[in-house]
């Protein structure tokens, strides 16, 4: 028999247990503390735990076993935690339409974030977060062996760990990449992204990748299609841009190396540092000047031909490195 508990205005509904089948409504200016939404035993239909009215609000759930959630229309879900160890049937939570999840733990299961909905300070440890167009997120920590796939807009998110975050179509900003950590842009924007020790970041055909930093061991690599705007590289940081890739708007070496088998577009290409490695293999399609290189500790290797459409600017020289 289905239950359904309606939490309304001024209520607080204490650690209530859902089950198979039954549904929660929590009214504007209702709350509920602490309930656990768990289990399908295979006949009846998946639980629905839900949070759907403008000020509704949830704290500390537990949401497990095939249970789903759903928040919307100005609902707040504080401190759930989506998932749980051996589970038959994996849940679901679906943030949506100016609904909001803060703080939640996502141990396995999924979380979707659909359009007007907002996810602040999730870490995934498990499972999988897919913002679709129109969601966003702030502040998602992605650990190891987990996937965010996004169509909407991710700011400030920490991957490491061997997380992955796949961009299909949407937008980052201010992504740090550490520790195994992987971001992976399809036709997408990475903007202000750093990539540490560890960590990398690829750009695939139609991705843009602006204002990245690499530096420790640090990796982007720009496939053909790819653009990589505006990067500073610092010491043990490396940028690598295929064949059909390009770099446009500058290049700043504070240190590390850069390998570009594609084009350099007009800009500047700045050694800002003590060293620094620039390997060219197409210098055909190099329309950048060079500044600030002092050819010390600094070195520009050229594979192809000396006839290059490179020249230094003002006050800078132009040297070929040995192989």
């Amino acid at each position: 028999m289905t239950t359904v508990e309606v939490v309304s205005s001024g209520a607080i509904s204490r650690r209530a247990r859902i089950g198979p089948g039954d549904e929660m409504i929590v009214d504007p200016g209702g709350e509920a503390d602490s309930p656990t939404v768990s289990g399908t035993n295979g006949s009846l239909p998946p639980l629905v735990f839900v949070v759907l009215r403008v000020g509704g609000i949830a704290r500390n759930a537990l949401v497990e076993d095939g249970a789903e959630a759903i928040v919307g229309n100005g609902g707040v879900m504080y401190g759930t935690t989506l998932g749980s160890a051996g589970e038959a049937v994996l849940p679901e939570m679906l943030v949506m339409n100016k609904g909001e999840a803060s703080g939640t733990r996502l141990i396995s299961g999924y979380l979707e974030v659909h359009n007007g909905g907002h996810t602040i300070g999730t870490v995934i440890s498990g499972g999988e977060e897919l913002v679709a167009k129109g969601g966003s997120t702030t502040g998602t920590t992605i650990l190891s062996g987990t996937v965010q796939g996004l169509a909407g807009v991710a700011l400030r998110t920490v991957v490491s760990s061997g997380g992955n975050q796949a961009v299909d179509s949407g937008r980052t900003v201010s992504t740090t990449i550490s520790q195994g950590g992987t971001e992976v842009l399809g036709d997408a924007r990475s903007i202000a992204t750093r990539i540490l020790s560890g960590g990398m970041e690829v750009a695939s055909s139609g991705a843009v990748t602006s204002e990245s930093l690499i530096s420790s061991s640090g990796e982007e690599i720009v496939s053909s299609g790819g653009i990589a705007d505006a990067t500073q590289i610092y010491k043990g940081g490396t940028l690598t841009v295929s064949s059909g890739g390009a770099v446009s708007g500058g290049l700043v070496f504070h240190a590390g190396s850069a390998v570009i088998d594609g084009a350099v577009e007009a800009g500047t290409i700045r050694f800002a540092g003590v060293a620094g490695l620039l390997d060219l293999n197409d210098v055909a399609d190099f329309h950048a000047a060079i500044s600030g290189f002092k050819g010390a500790t600094e070195k520009i290797d050229i594979a192809a031909s000396a006839s290059s459409k490179a020249r230094p600017s003002a006050g800078s020289s132009w040297a070929r490195a040995a192989r």
